[in-house]
């Protein structure tokens, strides 16, 4: 695999080499892509499958997406082990009450 092009706009995926290599996935970000994406996937039919590098996919919902026949997948889940980390960290900082801690810390002479 490989990156053919980063944009938000048919107009930045509009370029012969991009078309002849015929892609087939599409990464999408863009808050504001509903619109572009229908287009990119009009002009562009060799599209399988689009992601998106969040939970949701409302950003993106139309009934273009809904017509195509592209595989949609989303990054649900993608960051729960970090959440999950974060809210257990959180947790021992104020069971814990790590700033007494670290202020008994740095009174020791040891």
């Amino acid at each position: 695999s490989q990156l053919l092009a980063i944009g938000s706009t048919l107009s930045a995926f509009d370029d012969p080499d991009i078309h002849s290599q015929k892609p087939n996935v599409l990464f999408v970000s863009h808050p504001q892509a509903r619109d572009p994406l229908v287009e990119i996937l009009n002009a562009f039919p060799s599209i399988e499958w689009v992601h998106t590098r969040s939970a949701g996919i409302d950003f993106i919902a139309s009934e273009g997406l809904a017509q195509s026949k592209v595989h949609l997948t989303n990054a649900k889940g993608v960051f729960s082990s970090t959440l999950a980390e974060y809210c257990m960290m959180a947790c021992a900082y104020f069971a814990k009450d790590l700033p007494r801690l670290m202020r008994q810390k740095g009174e020791s002479k040891c």
